[in-house]
């Protein structure tokens, strides 16, 4: 049995992010990320999105439902009018 590295994982977390916003227009749930990149828990997930959190590759907010959002499509995104 071959495993992959945390850092393996999350880049198949922040491709599979980029690749359902493009096709549904949203983020995925915790779970639609656990079953896409095959991880073992939504725990396991939280701590991924964490990481990707820290190293300025991702804004989230836990608790929030479908909130991951790559950083490059955040800064990407023109200002809404209000």
């Amino acid at each position: 049995m071959t495993y992959e590295t945390g850092e393996a994982k999350r880049s198949a977390i922040l491709t599979f992010l980029r690749s359902f916003r493009r096709t549904y227009g949203s983020s995925p749930s915790i779970r639609e990320i656990v079953e896409a990149v095959k991880l073992s828990s939504t725990s396991l997930a939280s701590y991924h999105l964490n990481v990707l959190v820290e190293q300025n590759k991702l804004a989230w907010t836990p608790k929030i439902a479908r909130s991951a959002v790559p950083i490059e499509e955040e800064d990407a995104c023109p200002p809404q009018p209000k």
